[in-house]
Order: structure tokens, then sequence, then C-alpha cells
């Protein structure tokens, strides 16, 4: 946005000039600039003993096409730049513009003005707002300090929360609940790129007051001013000059305009005083400045000079601000501060719900948005908007169903510009410790960071510098101090600010501190050295602790974790491709059993014939048994029960071929079990007795606990409740003395 404006101002400026060129030389003196906007490398270029840097990357060079496309005396923008400054600038369309070096043609438009609107929030209004949601103690609190002012008891409110956390907002439906009462409001607005333009706020302050058109010319405002203080007493008259003088008009005393600026300055100042005093007296006054944080100096200086006048008069002035900033406005009795939290999840599903115009969400997105946007109502609605725009969320019947994996949402652009702009303001050394944490994770030891880090001396004071901003806060004191960063967007930016060839070095650098750190505990740390071997593209160990992770996750019942860490080292295997046999069979038998735990037939078919493949062609004939006992036996449960017959049969044969005991069982097992389902209840008896026999003798505890049950469960079905009872309880021991399943060499059950 700043770029935009400052192209557009550039121009303006030249035209000026470029008409006086032409009046003495037959020049035409224009210039063209082009924008792109997007992430570029920075990086230093060097000539004998001259060092410079520059922008490199493809985002540079778009920038650089447009710029060769635009029309002298114009600004071209792309699309992403377009989108970016939509809400605040005029702009025409140019249609598809083929360009040199982009296989397709390349969205352009023209900048032509500014709007009116001065914030994000003021383009969100006109857009159309979500539906308010929660605050509704912090409207009450806001009541009590207005019914206190009109008692001419001023007040002065700080109100404080990250960017995004409803502050605006807030102050809108306060100012709409208080519509048909009487009360003036005044609203001052600082900015981002204001801090260098004197009294920006209260400027604002004085065209609210006195209705001040962006139109307007020097003898209409002028009026306005003279109108709107026909009322005042003649001590207050005695200031307009100044308030004059502020609006950039004439002030009607030639005295304003030629005196010492100190001397102006308290002429000013007593101006805003006369306002505040003289607009209180005809009814109750609400002024707001917002984003106090980017207040410029002389704008601060004339709080400063106001908050004394607040006291006795019915004002109630509300300042907005985001953690890290404090004010230079002293202490009094009758400041009070408001500090706006993050919404419970059940408030953030219900916004994300008015969002999407949907009654109820499905419980995994509802996770995913509350997750991920954590409270704060600026990011519910651009991760959810996000969500649908990128394809992620699709609507169905009325509803929304989520077609991509959950780790595939970026973070939207929208959110990226306002934690970068944070962290762009950290001091260098803040800025690489936020960086180095972000690989750790979205959890960081003190201990782990001070291993990675080459800035030791400094880190207490850098980790309290990054807390008091509150991008992180401490996690747990014991038996490690630990933090965590507030929010899981804030990691994730932190994260994408690194190169990605850095990156990959750093993830190596944590994962051997991790093994040296945690030397003694090694298992409480195999997901994240799974994940840091992985990301820093160490294969060979990845693979290691990827197969632990996942054999971890499954005897937790982390049945999903485990069946992502085995896809995730089945992928690496397929990076290294000359991965030991056995390694590659024990993962599909990992994933194999948890399919079955979690009664997910086609994966458990699935993931047993690979293995079948798998054993045969590395001539393990008994694991190639055990595996066509388990396809038969997800086939069972597809209700393909003559295919399972024939896959049964054939683990019988090949049994009996290599003389397996092992096979034998879950041949067995299979083949009575279709009996049972088949109403051959005598024969389906007889084959899980031997199943339960060679189980026994073979170690396979599986095998004899469903042997048992299926045996109650026959004798069940015959109404023989009798026998049936202590079968069941057999089953019962049997499963309680083999609380942890053995694996043969192979990895099947």
């Amino acid at each position: 946005r700043r770029a935009v404006a400052a192209a557009l101002e550039m121009q303006k400026a030249l035209d000026e000039y470029a008409t006086e060129v032409k009046q003495r030389h037959p020049i035409d003196c224009r210039f063209r600039v082009g924008l792109n906007t997007g992430p570029v490398v920075v990086g230093k270029i060097s000539d004998n003993l001259d060092m410079d840097y520059t922008a490199l990357g493809d985002t540079v060079n778009l920038a650089a096409r447009m710029e060769e496309l635009a029309e002298p005396g114009t600004v071209y923008l792309s699309e992403d730049t377009y989108r970016a400054v939509q809400d605040y600038f005029e702009c025409e369309p140019l249609g598809a513009l083929t360009v040199k070096g982009k296989a397709g043609p390349v969205m352009a438009y023209r900048a032509l003005r500014e709007t009116a609107v001065r914030s994000r929030f003021e383009a969100a209004a006109e857009r159309g707002l979500t539906p308010f949601v929660g605050r509704d103690q912090e409207q009450t609190v806001l009541r009590g300090y207005l019914e206190q002012a009109k008692r001419g008891q001023g007040q002065v409110v700080f109100v404080s929360g990250e960017a995004g956390i409803g502050k605006s907002r807030l102050l809108l439906e306060f100012r709409r609940s208080t519509l048909d009462e009487g009360v003036t409001w005044l609203e001052g607005h600082c900015s981002s790129y204001g801090k260098n333009i004197p009294y920006l706020p209260t400027i604002d302050f004085l065209k609210s007051d006195f209705d001040v058109q962006e139109g307007d010319n020097d003898a209409a405002i002028i009026g306005k001013v003279d109108e709107g203080t026909a009322g005042w007493d003649e001590a207050a008259r005695a200031t307009i000059p100044y308030l004059k003088y502020l609006l950039n008009v004439d002030p009607g005393d030639a005295a304003v305009t030629a005196m010492d600026p100190m001397e102006r300055r308290a002429g000013i100042f007593d101006g805003l005083r006369a306002l505040l005093v003289q607009e209180s007296r005809r009814r109750p006054l609400v002024m707001i400045v917002e984003d106090l944080h980017w207040i410029d100096e002389k704008s601060e200086e004339a709080l400063a000079a106001l908050v004394d006048v607040v006291a006795s008069a019915p004002v109630l002035l509300i300042l907005t601000y985001r953690p890290g900033y404090a004010h230079s406005l002293g202490e009094r009795t009758y400041y009070s501060r408001l500090a706006l939290g993050h919404l419970p999840p059940e408030e953030s599903a219900a916004m994300a719900e008015r969002v999407l115009q949907v009654a109820t969400l499905p419980r995994q997105l509802e996770e995913l948005i509350t997750t991920k946007a954590e409270g704060n109502p600026f990011y519910i609605e651009e991760v959810t908007k996000s969500l649908v725009e990128a394809g992620v969320l699709r609507k169905s019947n009325g509803g929304y169903s989520l077609e991509q994996p959950a780790e595939q949402v970026r973070v939207p652009d929208t959110i990226q510009e306002v934690i970068l702009s944070r962290i762009d303001r950290l001091e260098r050394r803040a800025k690489e410790a936020i960086q180095l944490a972000s690989v750790i994770g979205r959890e960081f030891t003190v201990r782990l960071l001070e291993r990675i880090s080459d800035v030791e001396a400094k880190l207490d004071d850098l980790l309290g510098e990054l807390k008091s901003l509150e991008l992180i806060y401490e996690k747990t004191y014991f038996p490690e101090l630990s933090y965590m960063f507030k929010h899981a967007l804030t990691h994730d930016v932190a994260y994408s600010t690194l190169l990605l060839e850095r990156r990959k070095a750093l993830h190596r650098i944590v994962a051997a501190a991790i093994e040296e750190l945690y030397a003694d505990r090694l298992p409480e740390h195999y997901e994240a050295l799974a994940h840091h071997y992985y990301e820093g593209q160490e294969w060979e160990k990845a693979l290691d602790y990827l197969v632990k992770a996942g054999e971890k996750a499954a005897a937790a019942y982390a049945n999903q974790d485990a069946l992502d860490y085995y896809a995730r080292a089945l992928e690496v295997c397929e990076r290294l491709g000359d991965v030991h046999m056995e390694t590659v069979m024990d993962i599909y038998s990992g994933k194999a059993a948890v399919s079955l735990t979690i009664n997910e037939w086609t994966g458990v078919v699935a993931n047993y014939s690979r293995l079948r493949e798998l054993a045969r062609a590395a001539g393990n004939r008994t694991v190639e048994g055990l595996a066509l006992g388990g396809v038969a036996f997800g086939h069972v449960w597809t209700h393909e029960f003559d295919l399972a017959e024939a896959e049964a049969e054939e683990a019988m044969a090949l049994a009996e071929e290599i003389n397996d005991d092992a096979v034998r069982a879950g041949a067995f097992f299979v083949l009575g079990l279709l009996d049972d389902l088949r109403g051959n209840l005598a024969s389906g008896q007889e084959r899980m007795s031997e199943t339960i026999r060679l189980s026994q003798a073979t170690g396979q505890p599986a095998y004899e606990v469903y042997g048992r049950a299926m045996q109650a469960i026959s004798h069940s079905w015959r109404g023989l409740y009798e026998q049936a009872h202590p079968m069941a309880a057999e089953a019962v021991a049997a499963a309680e003395l083999h609380l942890e399943f053995q694996q043969r060499p192979g990895g099947v059950l």
C-alpha cells in the first residue's frame, strides 16, 4: 500500500516538473512504475571493495516486467499487488498481458488514485462485517466508563490487544449501542506510515467535528470551522486560528503562520483543549485514537496536554494499541486498562459458522479453524475464507467438508502480512532467536535453543523481549524451562522467513542437539527427531526415527499418527531407493496392524498384499504365508467370502509346503471364521480349536484371542450360553495375558 501510494505521489510530483521542463525544452519528461508483491531473497553483491545488497527472485523479475509494460506516466500492478491494495486504491483492470519469461498471460492493473479508506477495518466494513460474536463483558465495562463520564467524571481507557483481536470492532459495536444517547464521537487514526506526519490523529478529530470532507476546498473548510465554533466562548474562540492552521488553511491571523514553532505548538494544544471542553459542554464526548503504537510525536504530546483536561469534563477518551507499545502519558487515577483476550473455542466456532453461513461445522473442520486461528477474530475470518478460496473446503448439501489434509493449509497472505510486520520490527538478534525457535517447533526448551544458538549471553533478554511482545509465553518451568509460540500462525510465519538451505541445516543441528542433550530418554523425542531429520533431508536417520515414532504411536493407540509416520517412512524409502527389504516389510506390517486395529479393512488388504509381494521377492516364505492370511482376513470383513476362502486355502497350501505352523494358524482361523459366518458352526468350532493350539505353540497371541472369542460367539449363536460363558472368560484372560501382542520376525502379528 505504501509502495503504490509512493508511486502515485511520484507521478504527481513529476507531472508538475514535466510541465516546467516542457516550457523550456521540447522534452516529454515522464517515467513509469511497475509493482509486484511476493517473497524475495535479499543477498549481498560485491565488486572489489564495494558491497551492496539486492533483492532477487521471480517476484523482482515480474515487477520489472510490469515496469516494461507500463505506459509512460502510469503505475502498473500485478494481480498479487492489486489483491493486497484493492480496498485502498481505484484501479483499472488491463486484462491478461503477455509477459516475457512467463508461460501464460499475467493479469495486470493500472493504479489511478487513492480512495478515502484509511484502515483495513474500514475496508472490511465497506465490504460487510462478519456478525459480531462475544465481547459482552468488554462492552459492559466500556458502558460503565461512559456512564461515569456522563456524570462529569472524565475517563481515559487504554484498550490493548494484538492485531486482529477485535479492538476496532469492539469500539464500532460500542458506538452503535450509543446512537440514541446524545453522545458526540470524534475519532482519530494513527498509520504505520504516518509517524512522520505531525498531528495526524488530532487532525482527524478536527475533520470529524467540523465535518470536513476530502473534496472540500479551503473556503469550504474555513466556513465549516467558523460555523462549528460559533457558539464557543470568547477565550476558546481565540484558539480557532491554530485549529485552522492544523487543517492547512488560512488561519485568519498572519501571526500564527509567522510565529516560532514552539510558540505555535502551545497555541495548538490550547486549541485542542478548547475543542474538548466546548464540545463536551454541548453533550458528552467520546474521543478515540486507534493504533497508538503508530502515533507521531506531536500527537503524543497533544494527547498528554489533553488528558489533564479530561478528568473534569464529560469525556471518555479511548486509546487502542498493540502489545509492546508503552505510552508516555503518565499515570492518573482516572486511567483504566482493558486487555482483549482470545475468543473461547465455542465463540470461535460460532464466528466461523457465521462466516460460512452454516448452522454447524464438522468437528474436524471446527478443530482446524480454532487451532489455526486460536481465538483471534481476524485470523478466524481470514483462515475460514482462505480455506474456501483455496479449495480446501467444499460446499455440499448445505454444509462444508474438508478436501485436503490440514497440514497443507497455508497461512493467508493477509495474516502473514500482519505477523511479518511484527517480526520485521524486532531487533536483529531477537529476530534470529525467534527464527531459531521456530525451527525447533511450536514449543521449545531454553536448553535446546541455547544449544543451537550463538547468542547465549543475550538469550534470556531476547526471550524476555519476545515474551513482552506476546509473541511467545512461558509454558512449563519443570523439569526444564520451555516456551511456546502464542499463535500457531506466528510460528508458521517466523519459520517461513528462513531460506530453504538455512532451514535444512538448522533442522539437522536441532536433531543432533536433541540426540546429545536427551540421550538418556531418547524415546520421548522420537517424533521430534523424525521431524527434524526429515526436514533436514538426512534420509537414513529420518527413516529410522519415523519407524520408531510409528511403532510408539501404534503402541499408544494413536492410530492415525502411526499411519502418518509409516506413510512418511515409505516416502523416505522411495527417496533412498536402496533400503533393506526387512525394513520395508516391517513398515507395511506395522501399517497393516494399525489398519486392522481401527477396522479399516481396505487398508488391511492393501498393506498385507504389498507385504506378501515383498516377502515373495525376498524369498521369505513364512512372512509371505502370514501376509496371505492377513489378506484373507481383510477380505472376510469386506464381505468377499469366496476370495477370502481362496486366499486362506492358498496360505494353507503354502504352510504344508514349508511345514510352518504359524502360517497354518492364520489359515485355520480364516477358514474357521468363514465356516461360522456361513452357518457351519461345528466345522468352525474344530478349526478354531486348531487355531488356538497352533497359535499357542507358535507364540501368536492375536490368533489365540480371536479363536477363543469366536468359539464363545459360536456357542452363543447356538444358545449354549453355559458353555459360551467360560469360553468368553478364557478369551478375556488370553487378551489380558498378552496386553502387548508380540511380533514375529518380519513384523507380522
